[in-house]
C-alpha cells in the first residue's frame, strides 16, 4: 500500500504514552510518504517492510513530572528509508 501522511499531530498520541511513562508530547508533526508492504505468508509473519521518507517537525517532548524538556527539534528528515 502507498502511505501519505502530512502534518499528523503527535500530541494526539500522548494518552498512550501516559499509560506507561511520564514523558509527554507538547508538539510535533509527522510526515510519512512511501510504500508499506505486509507479508502474512512470510515465515516470520507478519513481515513488514517500508520504503520512503519520514519527517518530524517542531518536536517538543517533556517530562510530565517536572515539565522539563527531554528532547526537541525544528526539523528531522529521513530520506530513502528501506
Amino acid at each position: 500500500m502507498t502511505l501519505a501522511l502530512k502534518h499528523l499531530a503527535l500530541a494526539s498520541f500522548e494518552p498512550y504514552l501516559a499509560q506507561a511513562t511520564d514523558i509527554g508530547i507538547d508538539d510535533g508533526l509527522l510526515d510519512v510518504a512511501g510504500s508499506l508492504h505486509v507479508a502474512m505468508d512470510h515465515p516470520k509473519a507478519p513481515f513488514v517492510t517500508f520504503k520512503g521518507n519520514l519527517g518530524i517537525a517542531s518536536l517538543a517532548v517533556v517530562n510530565r513530572a517536572d515539565e522539563q524538556p527531554v528532547v526537541g527539534w525544528k526539523q528531522l528528515a529521513l530520506k530513502n528509508i528501506a
